[in-house]
């Protein structure tokens, strides 16, 4: 597949979070599955001042937001792990000291900042498909790049070959959604028809990621954990019945990666999906990128031969239990998943000198699911 991912950090150049090690990584993981995929970055000051090097297109990318028109100079340029990179250059919105903001603070003009990257990203992506080379996916990350969805929506109007092009939205903090003030709206591009329920507008004002979640193909997360916390009022920082309302379009990152893995290894679709379920609901979160490499190449080999019956792969449908969809205790996959997933924690337990705060924040997990696993694993 050819996959556009628009970001907003990238490491070990652009970094505030756990966003610029996804960026970095993931990629990676994807062309060594033989993907072909494009990093698409704003040109902050630190890409360059780190010694990357970039190549500067001739023709300038144009494009409006409502009555203002932008002149974007668009750049490309290769990381150390042979993954294609382009860099958008907005005068006036990237060249600044902050990604987000400065001293605590954010920019004010950071629904225009990211509106642009995003239009921006939608127009590289319509150009591609002008031209008769529609991408396949273009993966977009939390609310600064959660508009792309709604512009390439707009454009395959005028460009049909942008139907077939699908768009991935993935949450990696819900906490933080680019909640602006409605007056906003014809600033970032938008209509006042967009303007409703179930679009951009939230609690009297307009949100961006919530319109990435409504407009987006599908909506990932980087976990089973967070993928069900999120879609509750305690944990869904008031977008929980949005997300409810996508239903099975909110999935799994790592269910993706292990159907990728799986169909380079041809393993029958139906089995994979229930074993992709079980491995990682049981599992219940991703470590870092290697371990979870790790996990879903260890899924695959207990589910790709005839010794794993499908009907060890039985999932309850208990809506409301800690252990819904959970493989049996017991079963042959069940019993080495969870010794996998006792060593993942032994392991980080041991790396944290046994402080489990330290230790979910390590596994990517809550502490109270973390507490929860030791002791429904029974580790001392």
């Amino acid at each position: 597949m050819e996959i556009a991912f628009v970001t907003t950090e990238l490491s070990p150049f652009v970094k505030v979070g756990g966003l610029a090690d996804v960026s970095a990584a993931l990629p990676k993981a994807l062309r060594t599955l033989g993907h072909a995929v494009t990093i698409v970055v704003p040109r902050f000051p630190a890409l360059e001042a780190q010694g990357l090097l970039l190549a500067r297109r001739l023709t300038p990318l144009k494009f409006n937001l409502g009555e203002r028109v932008f002149e974007a100079t668009v750049f490309d340029g290769r990381l150390a792990s042979q993954v294609d990179l382009v860099v958008v250059d907005v005068p006036g919105l990237f060249d600044r000291p902050g990604i987000y903001g400065e001293r605590g603070e954010d920019y004010p003009d950071n629904a225009v900042r990211f509106a642009a990257l995003s239009r921006a990203a939608a127009e590289l992506v319509r150009e591609r498909a002008a031209a008769g080379r529609p991408l396949d996916v273009v993966h977009c990350n939390d609310w600064p790049t959660a508009l792309v969805p709604a512009y390439l929506r707009a454009l395959a109007a005028d460009t049909r070959l942008l139907m077939s092009t699908r768009t991935v939205l993935t949450i990696h903090n819900v906490a933080h959604q680019g909640v602006f003030a409605k007056e906003l709206l014809p600033s970032v591009g938008l209509g006042w028809d967009a303007f409703r329920v179930d679009g951009i507008e939230f609690y009297g004002g307009i949100n961006l990621l919530k319109m990435g979640i409504a407009t987006a193909d599908a909506v990932t997360t980087v976990s089973p954990a967070y993928a069900r916390e999120i879609q509750t009022p305690e944990l869904g920082a008031r977008l929980d019945g949005v997300l409810r309302e996508r239903g099975e379009d909110v999935l799994m990152l790592a269910h993706h990666t292990l159907t990728r893995l799986a169909a380079g290894q041809g393993v029958a679709t139906p089995h994979l999906t229930r074993a992709a379920q079980a491995a990682l609901l049981t599992y219940g979160f991703p470590g870092n990128v290697r371990e979870l490499e790790n996990i879903l190449e260890r899924a695959l080999t207990l589910c790709a031969g005839d010794e794993i019956d499908v009907a060890d792969l039985q999932l309850r449908d208990e809506v409301d239990a800690p252990e819904t969809q959970r493989v049996e205790h017991g079963s042959p996959l069940g019993t080495q998943l969870e010794e996998i997933e006792r060593d993942a924690i032994v392991k980080a337990l041991e790396q944290s000198r046994y402080n489990k705060t330290a230790a979910a924040k390590r596994l990517g997990i809550t502490f109270r699911a973390l507490r929860y696993r030791i002791k429904k694993l029974g580790i001392e």
